[in-house]
């Protein structure tokens, strides 16, 4: 995901501990805009260089 400088003003109200900006981008759809990818690679959930997944 991919968030525009313009919305981060709006992250304060919305990205509240591990929520990230899911309520954001739900109350607010016009922000969204899908890009299709044929490969999109892992999807594991990667906050920290610590959740980074280990050869």
């Amino acid at each position: 995901m991919l968030l525009s400088r313009e919305t981060w003003p709006l992250l304060d109200r919305y990205a509240v501990g591990d929520r990230g900006a899911r309520d954001l981008l739900r109350a607010r759809p016009e922000l969204v805009v899908e890009v299709p990818c044929d490969d999109a690679g892992s999807p594991v959930d990667v906050d920290t260089p610590a959740h980074l997944p280990r050869p």
